[in-house]
């Protein structure tokens, strides 16, 4: 038996199932995700593959799945989607590993400051966080 999931507190899940969602998700050539507009229709697809090939108790898939959505709604933004072109597969890592963890509100989605705060603060923990205003 499942315990429901609190959409205003979603629970954390690993980078790795969060990744392997990601992998179902295919859009795009891959990478290419986050400058794209993801179709509903691959989200379903994804999201049905996800259920079906992994073991786990509902509402850690649906923490996950729902993890997805935000993941790619998030790395729309500007300065994570520029992350994420100049450090590859290294910045993509990080970045799982953040919206795995961080704090989401379902509604209202990953918090973009603090995904582009932690991305920064992994690839150079000895340099302090600082941004430039986007153009």
């Amino acid at each position: 038996m499942s315990r429901p999931v609190d959409m205003t507190d979603v629970p954390a899940v690993s980078a790795r199932e969060l990744g392997l969602a990601l992998k179902m998700l295919r859009v795009g050539g891959g990478s290419q995700f986050a400058s794209t507009i993801v179709p509903d229709e691959a989200f379903r697809r994804a999201e049905h593959s996800y259920w079906q090939s992994v073991e786990r108790d509902q509402s850690r898939k649906t923490a996950t799945l729902v993890r997805l959505r935000a993941f790619v709604e998030v790395c729309g933004s500007k300065r994570i989607a520029a992350l994420l072109a100049d450090h590859g597969s290294i910045g993509l890592t990080l970045a799982l590993e953040a919206a795995a963890s961080q704090r989401l509100n379902a509604e209202r989605g990953l918090n973009p400051l603090w995904m582009t705060w932690s991305i920064s603060r992994s690839l150079d923990p000895a340099r302090p966080a600082t941004f430039q205003a986007a153009a």
